[in-house]
């Protein structure tokens, strides 16, 4: 992709690969605890006999999960002039880290590294790396419908598409209720443990009762459709389809959680009372918050965000859940569960320190305007704190 003097790169590859490195972390490495020195050298698994079994599955997964890593790597290389040798050093760069993260769970108790894996992944730097021609035409085109429709700057278009997209995965896991990001409840619980308290007694004792069941979903549901309606909203300029596409957004998200219910027999566990009352004060809600300024949406976003986590941290105590939970923890998918779950937990954090990075790109309220009326349409086209002017990029901000 390359870059004229005239348009900046897209910040999308290199926000996007940021973003990857850590979950691809995570989840290598989840749960990061009993470290311990097991006595053979961490690249020792280099020389160990190949596995006297593997499953197919497990191949695919670990080639697939560095495709990213591989196409990433290789648009970032191509921003930069370097076509040449962007195969190449894509590749070397996702088998080190491949490398890396297979010799470091020599240390995990739990985690067996696998020179098999390792090559997997390698594999899959090397096809992602391949791919990159293919990426780089369809950033490129991207980027030019951004750049004549953009509604805010690069750098936090970007990042709210993989807020977005984000939202979109960590709704693969079991919820205590619908779209409950957010729970913050196993950081104190850790926290508790930490300060000395009972592990025999729950840590957290100020959890709801099981009287507010309902209403603690309906809250929840209704402030986290609230949030990514508003989300959308910030990102997308007025002629943008936004009800449809976070109507879209919504029902993908409703998609997953009945395909994850149906491997319970369940298909529609997730369509409580409590889910359909949130789901209809939602939209209400966010038809209502719609015509308000920018400013004030965010503002209404962050208090959407407290509410959803607050809610998803305290809901009441829910036995099938926690079976539930038990159930697929044993699964071959637990790692990954777990890197969702701990995305799940910071999304509301992160989102909300985006939204505050939107609050001081639009900078203080405008001044009073003392102009005749007939002035004041032209001044409304220009003003960052509607939706009016939202065709045209943010003023500059420092970093």
């Amino acid at each position: 992709m390359s870059s004229s003097p005239d348009r900046p790169s897209s910040r999308l590859p290199s926000t996007a690969l940021a973003a990857y490195a850590v979950a691809l972390a995570w989840g290598s490495l989840y749960p990061m605890s009993g470290w311990r020195d097991a006595g053979t050298p961490l690249l020792g698994f280099l020389l160990d006999p190949w596995p006297r079994w593997w499953t197919v599955a497990d191949l695919v997964f670990n080639l697939i999960i560095y495709l990213p890593v591989g196409l990433l790597v290789a648009l970032l290389l191509r921003q930069r002039g370097l076509r040449r040798a962007t195969v190449p050093m894509a590749l070397l760069a996702g088998s080190a880290a491949a490398l890396g993260l297979e010799a470091l769970q020599t240390l995990l108790p739990g985690r067996v590294p696998s020179r098999l894996d390792w090559l997997a992944n390698s594999a899959g730097a090397l096809i992602g790396a391949l791919a990159a021609p293919l990426g780089d035409r369809l950033v490129s085109e991207s980027q030019r419908a951004l750049d004549a429709r953009r509604a805010i700057s690069p750098a936090d278009s970007a990042a709210g598409i993989l807020l977005l997209g984000a939202w979109l995965l960590i709704q693969w896991p079991g919820q205590r209720l619908l779209f409950g990001q957010g729970d913050l409840r196993p950081l104190l619980e850790s926290l508790a443990g930490l300060g000395g308290l009972s592990a025999d007694a729950d840590p957290i004792a100020w959890r709801l009762a099981a009287a507010h069941t309902e209403f603690a979903e309906a809250l929840g549901v209704a402030m986290s459709l609230v949030t990514v309606g508003l989300l959308v909203r910030e990102l997308l300029p007025t002629r943008a389809p936004r009800s449809a596409i976070t109507t879209g957004l919504v029902g993908v998200a409703l998609l997953v959680k009945t395909a994850v219910a149906a491997e319970a027999g369940r298909p529609l566990a997730w369509l409580t009372a409590g889910a359909q009352g949130g789901l209809l004060a939602g939209a209400v809600l966010l038809a209502l918050a719609a015509s308000a300024p920018r400013k004030a949406r965010l503002w209404m976003g962050l208090a959407a965000l407290a509410v959803s986590s607050g809610c998803s941290t305290l809901f009441p105590l829910d036995a099938y859940f926690a079976t539930a939970l038990a159930d697929r923890t044993g699964s071959g998918w637990r790692n990954l569960e777990g890197l969702l779950r701990g995305a799940a937990a910071l999304w509301p954090w992160v989102t909300a320190a985006w939204c505050l990075r939107r609050l001081r790109a639009l900078g203080p309220a405008p001044e009073p305007d003392h102009r005749p009326a007939g002035d004041h349409a032209a001044g409304r086209a220009a003003d960052p704190q509607t939706d009016s002017g939202s065709g045209r990029a943010d003023p500059p901000v420092p970093l």
